[in-house]
């Protein structure tokens, strides 16, 4: 009989023993799913930070080369500047030696004619006096001064570019091109007498002329491309417009040159 109670005690002991393990196993397989949610979750941040730093150095490259193409643009500007002054500057000496031997000249042409020049009275010949410059008698003959004009260095064509260049820098400003606007801001014919302005009415003067080997300027179709090509690669998105008329387009009518129209604003 004692021996039949043990074994009975035994099977149910060894009956306790299998629940309890079937328990431990299952919270052990719920622990392991646990785990394995853990790490795919911690892959998925390592994968989350990766991109992060990933994108921050592409921000950082992106803005050191930024940085590097405006360093680029702001020495580029200075050297323009530069040589816009220096243009400016030659171009303006330029005139003064031309117009102190225009006086010479005329002064020598006069005398040659046989005129006199009395500080109370002016030039006078036979009792008549100058007063204007359109009272000068036009030259009939070869003078000092006529050989001296003769003796004008000559210009390069990159020469005659740089001295539009720094013109067009020094009395103009660029217009962002606009489809809210027509045409374009200002007509190459302005430009141009712009140009004589500063050049001054004398189209004889080597400040003034846009042809040959003494001129001051490009010929009028070549100011006309350098500034279409400036426009164009300032803004190369905008598309350029020069249609026949009656539209004329926004950049101006292709049937005169002075029609042609550019967004650039003159200097005050």
């Amino acid at each position: 009989m004692d021996i039949i109670n043990e074994m009975t005690k035994i099977i149910e002991f060894s009956e306790l023993l299998k629940t309890e393990n079937g328990e431990v196993h299952e919270e052990l397989e719920l622990k392991e799913e646990e785990i394995k949610k853990l790490l795919v979750d911690l892959a998925q941040k390592s994968n989350e930070v990766f991109g992060l730093h990933s994108n921050l150095d592409d921000q950082q490259n992106g803005l050191r080369s930024k940085l590097m193409s405006r360093d680029k643009e702001i020495e580029e500007l200075k050297k323009q500047i530069d040589l816009s002054k220096i243009n400016h500057r030659v171009a303006l000496e330029n005139q003064i030696v031309v117009q102190k031997e225009d006086i010479t000249g005329l002064c020598e042409f006069l005398r040659d004619e046989g005129y006199i020049y009395e500080a109370d009275k002016g030039w006078y010949k036979e009792s008549r006096t100058i007063e204007t410059q359109c009272d000068f008698p036009e030259p009939r003959k070869e003078t000092s001064y006529s050989k001296k004009r003769a003796k004008m260095n000559p210009t390069t064509p990159q020469e005659r570019e740089n001295n539009f260049t720094a013109f067009i820098h020094l009395h103009y400003s660029p217009v962002k091109p606009s489809l809210t606007r027509k045409q374009a801001v200002t007509p190459f014919g302005d430009i141009y007498k712009k140009i004589k302005e500063v050049s001054g009415s004398d189209t004889s003067s080597p400040a003034f002329l846009l042809k040959g080997e003494y001129a001051h300027w490009p010929s009028k179709e070549k100011m006309v491309n350098l500034l279409k090509q400036e426009i164009i690669d300032k803004y190369p998105n905008f598309k350029w417009d020069c249609s026949a008329p009656p539209k004329s387009g926004y950049h101006g009518c292709s049937d005169t040159t002075d029609n042609r129209r550019f967004d650039l604003k003159l200097n005050k």
